[in-house]
């Protein structure tokens, strides 16, 4: 990722991969770059989404909005 010359990349994931730090701290030690998740908001909507497709397998135009 250095190499590419990035610094900061997204977090995104169910709801508890984005809250874990030793994922962010993982980045930052090997590839050295900030990991960032996204808001409490945000990581709701994206948790639920996730949910939504795989497991309920419901797609709706808001979820592909959101991206």
């Amino acid at each position: 990722m250095r190499a590419t010359g990035l610094n900061k990349v997204a977090l995104s994931g169910t709801r508890p991969v984005m809250q874990m730090g030793y994922i962010k701290d993982r980045y930052r030690e090997k590839f050295g770059v900030e990991a960032v998740s996204p808001t409490e908001q945000e990581q709701e909507d994206i948790d639920r989404n996730i949910f939504d497709e795989l497991v309920k397998k419901s797609h709706r135009q808001v979820q592909a909005a959101l991206y």
